[in-house]
C-alpha cells in the first residue's frame, strides 16, 4: 500500500517495488530509505520554529538505525498513527524523497511518499530498538563539556521544587549517583513526579550544562524508567568536612546569588569578572547547604542568620 505525506489523494504515488533496501541519495538534499520502524516518539514543538514534529527510528540495515524527523500540522495524528501501525505489524516501508538538511538531519515533509515494502526485498529481519547505553558519571565529569547523555543510578532529592525566575515550569534539584561518582541533576516539569527519593532510575536525553560546575538537566526528550539497584557503597561523599578550615566546592544557582545581592546577576553575563570581584569581597555571609553539602540553598548576612536562631 502507498501513502503520501501530503493530505491530497491526488498526490498519492502508484505502487511500486522499491529498487534498493538501503539509503539511496537522490541529490545533495534528498534521499530514500527502506526498513522497519523501530520507535515512534511523542509529538513535540520546536523551540525555534514552533513547528510540531515527532521522530521515528528506522532500521535500515542489520545493525544500523536512521533517525527521521516527521513534521506535522496541529491537530494531525494520522502520520504518527500510521507509523505506529507499521511498527506494531513489523511492516517494512520505503520513505521516498526525504529532505536532508545541512546538519544531516533527515526530514519527512509534504513531498515524501510512504510505501509498503515487500518483506522479501529486505535482507534483514525486524529487531526492536536496542536500549540506550548509559554513560558513567565519571566519564561525563572528566571527558565531556556538552552533549546529551543517558545516565543510570540512584537519585536523591536535594531541595523542594521551585519555579526559576522567567521560567514557566517547575524544577527540582537532585543528585544521581552510579558506581563511578555523582553529578547534580535538574528534573523539570512532569519528570519530578516520576522520581521517588533514593531509588534507582535510568534517565535518557539529559543535557549537560554548567552552573558553577557540571550539571545534567532533563529535556523534553527525556524518559525515566526504573533501573536495577547498583552497588554504590564504595562511592565516597563528594565533600568531607575534616575541619573548619577545609576548602570545598559548592554550587550556587543564579537565583540564590541574585536574591542575596538583590539584583539580577544576568547583567554580568558579558563581564563575569565584575561579579566575581563582588562575590570575593563579601564578608560574614552564612551559606545554608543541601543535605549532601553540594548545593547552596540560601545565602544570608551573618547578623540576620544570628537573629533567626
Amino acid at each position: 500500500m502507498d501513502y503520501s505525506a501530503s493530505s491530497s489523494p491526488a498526490k498519492r504515488a502508484k505502487y511500486g517495488v522499491p529498487k534498493s533496501p538501503t539509503a539511496t541519495p537522490l541529490s545533495s538534499s534528498t534521499t530514500n530509505y527502506t526498513g522497519y520502524i523501530q520507535d515512534v516518539q511523542e509529538v513535540q514543538e520546536s523551540k525555534s520554529s514552533k513547528n510540531l514534529y515527532f521522530d521515528i527510528s528506522l532500521l535500515t540495515a542489520k545493525d544500523k538505525t536512521q533517525l527521521v524527523r516527521v513534521i506535522v500540522q496541529r491537530g494531525e495524528s494520522s502520520k504518527r498513527q500510521l507509523f505506529l501501525q507499521k511498527m506494531q505489524t513489523q511492516q517494512p516501508v520505503t520513505l521516498s524523497n526525504l529532505q536532508v538538511a545541512s546538519s544531516n538531519m533527515v526530514f519527512l515533509n509534504r513531498g515524501t511518499v510512504i510505501q509498503d515494502a515487500p518483506p522479501h526485498s529486505i535482507q534483514f529481519h525486524f529487531q526492536p530498538l536496542a536500549p540506550m547505553t548509559s554513560t558513567p558519571v565519571e566519564t561525563i565529569l572528566k571527558n565531556h563539556n556538552s552533549g546529551n547523555f543517558t545516565v543510570s543510578g540512584r537519585i536523591k532529592w536535594l531541595a523542594e521544587p521551585y519555579k526559576p525566575e522567567h521560567a514557566t515550569k517547575m524544577v527540582r534539584e537532585a543528585e544521581i549517583t552510579d558506581p563511578t561518582g555523582s553529578i547534580n541533576l535538574s528534573a523539570w516539569d512532569n519528570h519530578i513526579q516520576q522520581i521517588e527519593d533514593n531509588q534507582f532510575y535510568t534517565v535518557t536525553a539529559c543535557k549537560l550544562k554548567h552552573y558553577f560546575g557540571k550539571c545534567l538537566a532533563t529535556t523534553v526528550n527525556t524518559t525515566i524508567t526504573e533501573a536495577q539497584e547498583q552497588d554504590i557503597s564504595h562511592v565516597e561523599p563528594s565533600h568531607k568536612h575534616a575541619n573548619r578550615d577545609q576548602h570545598f566546592s559548592v554550587t550556587a544557582f543564579p537565583k540564590i546569588v541574585g536574591n542575596f545581592l538583590q539584583e539580577d546577576i544576568m547583567q554580568y553575563k558579558d563581564n563575569i569578572d565584575n561579579l566575581t570581584e563582588k562575590l570575593l569581597l563579601l564578608e560574614n555571609v552564612d551559606f545554608e547547604l543541601s543535605q549532601n553539602s553540594k548545593l547552596v540553598i540560601s545565602m544570608k548576612a551573618h547578623a540576620l542568620s544570628s537573629q533567626e536562631k
